[in-house]
């Protein structure tokens, strides 16, 4: 298990779940490490994507957390891992973009 900082991750998709996000914050970082991928594509492009775990890294962006626990995983782990959620590996990295905090609204 390593930690790696919030601004080097990735994610792949969005959230897609704020009930899920809201429970993980109120777990304050008391969660299980999330699974990475580092895609290596061109000699200067380095994506470290998030294949399982975006809900808890929003939630470690939205409590303002330096970072996460984390486990690297192979690329046929992240594939395998896309592909049991019907979706696609390679369009996922490429559209990978970093986490920001999400505004509720609502006054929430």
């Amino acid at each position: 298990m390593a930690y790696m900082p919030i601004n080097r991750l990735r994610k792949i998709h969005p959230i897609r779940s704020e009930d899920k996000l809201r429970e993980y914050m109120n777990m304050k970082g008391a969660w299980p490490p999330v699974s990475i991928h580092t895609y290596r594509g061109l000699p200067e492009v380095e994506i470290v994507a998030v294949v399982d775990g975006i809900h808890r890294t929003q939630a470690a962006v939205q409590l303002n957390l330096a970072g996460v626990d984390c486990v690297e995983v192979s690329e046929s782990e992240a594939r395998a891992e896309a592909l049991e959620r019907g979706l696609n590996f390679d369009d996922l990295i490429h559209r990978a973009t970093p986490f920001e905090k999400i505004d509720f609204g609502g006054g929430r």
